[in-house]
């Protein structure tokens, strides 16, 4: 159903969020350097942190762990179901996948050296996963 996209359940929400602080709701996001999912992301879940699900092919199912209390949230209601609510997690970059390779890796991924070879050498780059 488009209309639920990105949606969730007001219930399975509480039950994602339970531990997160009064605090860290607002009304808008945008710290600089921050990266943003919906919670509709979120696969699994502890007390203090939540998996996010970062498929980046039909075929790969990533994902990462954060800690709830690095985010912060913002809900908005369903325009015609007041059982939905979309939620927009904002963490910090340096714990997404790409941020740690970064700080591996002295702030230079395996994502931007593919992308300077393949520009360099003017080719493109397939997954064949």
């Amino acid at each position: 159903m488009p209309a639920s996209l990105n949606f969730t359940d007001k219930k399975l929400s509480r039950e994602l969020l339970k531990g997160v602080k009064k605090t860290q709701w607002r009304q808008s996001l945008n710290r600089k350097g921050s990266s943003y999912f919906n919670l509709s992301d979120v696969t699994k879940k502890t007390d203090k942190a939540i998996f996010i699900s970062t498929p980046t092919h039909p075929k790969c199912n990533e994902g990462f762990w954060i800690p709830k209390s690095v985010c912060l949230f913002r809900y908005e209601n369903h325009w015609s179901n007041n059982s939905l609510v979309r939620v927009t997690i904002e963490m910090p970059y340096s714990f997404t996948t790409q941020g740690k390779d970064e700080a591996k890796n002295g702030g230079f991924s395996a994502a931007h050296a593919i992308a300077n070879f393949a520009t360099k050498n003017r080719t493109d780059i397939y997954c064949n996963a």
